[in-house]
């Protein structure tokens, strides 16, 4: 599964906005990621149970617990219990504004869109609804750099949750028509379905790349906090991420792209965080 700017100059963000956090590193990203991620599945299997439990109380009554089924029956959407551990979990301070259109093309049980909209982490966007920030596709023309801070700062990001074997059957241009495509340079997944895979990263390790490589370090770590296989994602592109961090355009991204992706450290990197 997956998804998948106008450049504004870096200097002209304020770092206390951005909620900065230096010298930071994709070491110490993952380090802090890999310690709350356990914790987070076992709220996520604990909130699964509830739900499960909910549906059996009264065989009389019907359960209209579900949140995928209540949005399209049109009933009533429970967001209120998803989570009893998000009073825990809040987002750092200048979180930027995170979406998604879910195309219902996943494995529900292994989205990770999904995981993060249950935790509070994403908001779904209505699929005929435009959206004006920064929208990851892998067709974008144009490739994220740290120029692109303000946008997401202001307007925020959004992915598109589709299946990279159906995504033909995504209207793309539509979509992206509004805001500002984007896609992103070389990264290999860690996620379980595609671990490994150049450029086939998943919703959320997407918005985690995005969020690091313009700046937003303590955000970065908080979305693959929900996920047990959060920190591989950072031990795998350590080096890669920490370069295109300090890259201040598009152009130093895509210079520094190719040597990334043939470099031996980088492979090496992504099978040992196996």
């Amino acid at each position: 599964m997956s998804s998948e700017v106008l450049a504004a100059s870096a200097h002209a963000i304020e770092p206390d906005t951005l909620n900065m956090v230096a010298p930071l590193t994709v070491s110490d990203v993952s380090d802090a990621t890999e310690e709350e991620a356990s914790d987070a599945e076992e709220d996520d299997g604990e909130e699964e149970d509830a739900e499960e439990d909910d549906g059996e109380d009264d065989d009389g009554e019907e359960d209209d617990g579900e949140e995928d089924e209540g949005e399209e029956d049109g009933g009533e959407e429970d967001d209120g219990e998803e989570d009893e551990s998000m009073d825990e979990n809040v987002a750092p301070e200048g979180m930027p504004r995170l979406y998604m259109w879910d195309f219902g093309q996943c494995d529900a049980r292994r989205c990770s869109g999904r995981k993060l909209k249950r935790h509070g982490k994403v908001k779904e966007l209505r699929r005929s609804q435009p959206f004006r920030g920064v929208i990851l596709a892998a067709q974008a023309t144009r490739t994220l750099s740290l120029a692109d801070a303000d946008i997401v700062r202001r307007k925020g990001v959004c992915v598109i949750d589709c299946s990279w074997n159906k995504i033909s059957e995504v209207p793309i241009k539509r979509l992206l028509a509004a805001g500002e495509p984007r896609k992103l340079p070389y990264m290999v997944a860690a996620n379980p379905c595609h671990y490994g895979r150049p450029f086939e990263l998943n919703c959320a390790e997407a918005l985690a790349a995005t969020l690091f490589i313009t700046g937003f370090y303590p955000h970065s770590a908080w979305i693959l906090r929900s996920f047990k296989w959060g920190h591989s994602f950072f031990q795998a592109n350590e080096r890669a991420l920490d370069i295109y961090a300090e890259c201040a355009t598009e152009k130093d991204v895509l210079e520094q792209q190719d040597k990334i992706a043939n470099s031996k450290k980088t492979r090496r990197a992504a099978y040992q965080s196996r």
